[in-house]
């Protein structure tokens, strides 16, 4: 299955031609319940990560630049010692 100039390649029927197996709905739903949590959590995480990341690009600049002075700042204490 597939072909290319450079490389080995699926194309659009190759894709179509696929038997994929489908579960029944009882299936499904006992899958749903089992990963259900699993991606809460992910998405949870994704998105603290996503908001983060924005605060760390708001505060980053203003840190090296010296606008945000944090030389009085005991940060060890503030997040506990890191090994």
């Amino acid at each position: 299955m597939g072909s290319g100039t450079i490389f080995k390649a699926i194309t659009k029927r190759d894709l179509e031609s696929l038997l994929l197996p489908w579960p029944d709905e009882e299936l499904a739903a006992i899958a749903d319940g089992a990963l259900s949590p699993a991606i809460s959590t992910i998405r949870r995480l994704a998105s603290a990560n996503r908001e983060l990341a924005a605060i760390r690009g708001l505060l980053l600049p203003k840190l090296v630049t010296g606008e945000i002075d944090v030389s009085s700042l005991d940060l060890d204490s503030s997040i506990g010692a890191v090994p």
